[in-house]
């Protein structure tokens, strides 16, 4: 049988073995091999005589192993074999490869995730910024409300939310300083962008809706204050124009008519009563005419009222009453160098006065205590206050309005012809 033996440590091995059972050299074709009757290193080794045989060269003893193969002691220095070489430098290669692929892999994964985050954060700011654009008419025509006065609308108080509105609006879109994309930001810094914008976007909808509505309220406000300007002025009108046709009326029929005794007689021939000094007329079209003798001025009466008797002593006026709605009408007169407007204030320190007109000399106010409506119209004169006043039944409104808008104005100023 052929045997070699070990180069590294000179053990006798069985020929064709790859590794040397005692150190674990690769035998590789590198050992000595010994064929009986063979030569080693150019000796004849004859086999049962002759030329003695090369001694035996000394084996260290090996310890016991678990195996054939003994692994290579850490001491002893071994090469290692060509194919696990090969093997560990395509591992690494593949790792190496694997590694690559993964980098490139994350690298355009983060590169997505970063033109995500900068076209969400683009499409809000440009949300946001039409949006605005979109609401700058309204937004405009809402503050030339703002610049209403009181006077101006009939509801003071939609002014006041009209303005919070607008200042809650004028906050948010006057802060513009995050709401940009730079073109250096990062995924996190673009993502909070698009955020903000978009809260902005929402709060904004809800401001502009309530903007909207408020000055919608607002517009109301100033239509119903107008048209009540309105209607006071044409009332204001209808009154003077009524008060200089009577004064003309009466100014024509003083130079036609005869002079009245009030104080001797009970009738005339005008076609009247003496009333204790004053003078009622016999109803004509459904009115009474009534003049007051101490300071000359007259009213006319609807011809239903009852003359409230006695009057008052002084002769400042009188007082006609109709049980069938409950109203009380007061044509009287008083000394006094006033003006309408003290006139009014003096009775909105006394009433809570709902109503009221002051133009030229001629003072108007409504107010309602206890169920009871007073409407009150004054002429100041020169010396004197005329005044004639509606008291009624809250719940009669219907019927004792029109009694009071055709009455009141009625009513002439204080001396017209002199008195008394």
């Amino acid at each position: 049988m052929d045997a070699t033996h070990c180069a590294n440590c000179g053990m006798e091995v069985p020929a064709g073995t790859e590794f040397c059972p005692n150190c674990g050299a690769d035998m590789d074709n590198r050992g000595t091999h010994a064929p009986a009757g063979g030569t080693v290193d150019g000796t004849r080794i004859a086999s049962g005589g002759g030329i003695p045989a090369a001694p035996a060269v000394p084996v260290p003893t090996a310890a016991p192993s678990r195996s054939a193969t003994v692994p290579p002691s850490p001491t002893h220095q071994h090469k290692t074999p060509r194919k696990m070489i090969v093997t560990i430098i395509a591992a690494v290669a593949a790792l190496a490869a694997i590694g690559a692929g993964i980098a490139v892999v994350h690298a355009k994964k983060n590169a997505s995730a970063l033109a995500d985050a900068r076209e969400r954060c683009t499409s809000a700011v440009e949300r946001l910024e039409a949006q605005r654009t979109a609401a700058e008419t309204d937004v405009r025509s809402a503050e030339q409300l703002e610049t209403l006065s009181a006077s101006e609308v009939a509801d003071e108080d939609t002014l006041d939310d009209l303005h919070d509105a607008l200042d809650r609006y004028r906050k948010i879109s006057g802060d513009k300083s995050a709401l940009s994309c730079p073109t250096d930001a990062g995924e996190e810094e673009l993502e909070r962008v698009a955020q903000q914008a978009q809260s902005d976007i929402d709060a904004s909808k809800q401001d502009l809706d309530a903007i909207a509505t408020v000055a919608e309220s607002v517009r109301v406000s100033q239509q119903a204050q107008r048209k009540a300007d309105a209607k006071a002025d044409e009332q204001q009108e209808r009154e003077q124009a009524q008060e200089q046709a009577r004064n003309q009326e009466r100014t024509d029929s003083a130079s036609d008519s005869k002079s009245v005794d009030r104080a001797g007689s009970s009738a005339n021939e005008d076609g009247g009563e003496d009333i204790e000094g004053d003078w009622l007329s016999y109803p004509k079209d459904g009115m009474r005419t009534y003049v007051n003798a101490r300071f000359d001025f007259t009213a006319q009466i609807p011809e239903d009222f009852a003359l409230v008797t006695p009057g008052p002593a002084n002769g400042d006026g009188r007082a006609f009453t109709d049980d069938a709605t409950g109203m009380r009408i007061t044509a009287s007169a008083s000394l006094g160098n006033t003006t309408a407007q003290q006139m009014l204030d003096m009775e909105k320190r006394e009433h809570h006065v709902s109503y009221s007109l002051v133009k030229d000399d001629v003072m108007i106010a409504t107010w309602e205590e206890n169920g009871t409506v007073t409407y009150e119209r004054m002429i100041i004169g020169p010396k004197a206050v005329s005044t004639i006043r509606f008291t009624y039944p809250k719940e009669n409104q219907a019927v004792c309005g029109p009694i009071v808008e055709r009455t009141a104005p009625t009513l002439t100023a204080p001396y017209t012809n002199g008195g008394v």
